[in-house]
C-alpha cells in the first residue's frame, strides 16, 4: 500500500504548485509549444508542466522549465509555451476537476482525476511515466500536439 501512495504522491507532485497565471493569451500563429487536451469534463482546469530534463520529472512541478494553467472551452484545453528555445522537452499534464491545484487519489492512492504526458508515455506499475519515454524534440517555431488524459 505504501508504493500506491508514492505513486500518487508522484502524479500529484507534477502540478500541484503550477502557478495561476500562464502563457494563456498567446495567439495561436505565435511559435513555441502548444499542448491540447480534451478533459472528461468542463469542470476545474488543466495544468501543463514542460521540463528540459529527467531532472523532477513529471512530479517536481517547481524543477520544470515552465508551468503553466489552462481553462476548459467547448471540451478542450490549451496550453502554450512561448519562447521556447530549441532542445528536447518532456511535458506532464493534469485536469484539476475540482480546482483544488492538486491531484486528487482514492482510498488506495490512485489518482481520481485525469493525468498524462508528452507521447503518451505510460506510467509504471507505482510510478509516474519515465522523460525518456515522454521526452520529444523542439526544433523551434509553432510544434502542436494533442495530448490523451488517462481517468
Amino acid at each position: 500500500m505504501g508504493t500506491v501512495k508514492t505513486f500518487s504522491r508522484y502524479l500529484a507532485g507534477a502540478v500541484l504548485l503550477l502557478p495561476l497565471a500562464g502563457d494563456l493569451s498567446a495567439a495561436e500563429s505565435k511559435p513555441g509549444i502548444e499542448i491540447t487536451t480534451h478533459p472528461r469534463s468542463g469542470r476545474g482546469k488543466v495544468g501543463c508542466t514542460l521540463f528540459a530534463s529527467e531532472r523532477g520529472f513529471p512530479a517536481k512541478s517547481e524543477l520544470a522549465h515552465r508551468r503553466t494553467w489552462a481553462l476548459i472551452v467547448k471540451g478542450k484545453a490549451i496550453c502554450r509555451f512561448a519562447n521556447v528555445k530549441p532542445g528536447t522537452y518532456a511535458v506532464a499534464v493534469l485536469h484539476d476537476e475540482n480546482g483544488n491545484n492538486k491531484m486528487d487519489t482514492n482510498w488506495v492512492g490512485m489518482p481520481k482525476e485525469g493525468y498524462g504526458a508528452s507521447r503518451d508515455a505510460k506510467p509504471g506499475t507505482f510510478s509516474g511515466p519515465k522523460f525518456k519515454d515522454a521526452r520529444f524534440r523542439y526544433p523551434g517555431g509553432r510544434v502542436a500536439m494533442t495530448l490523451k488524459l488517462r481517468y
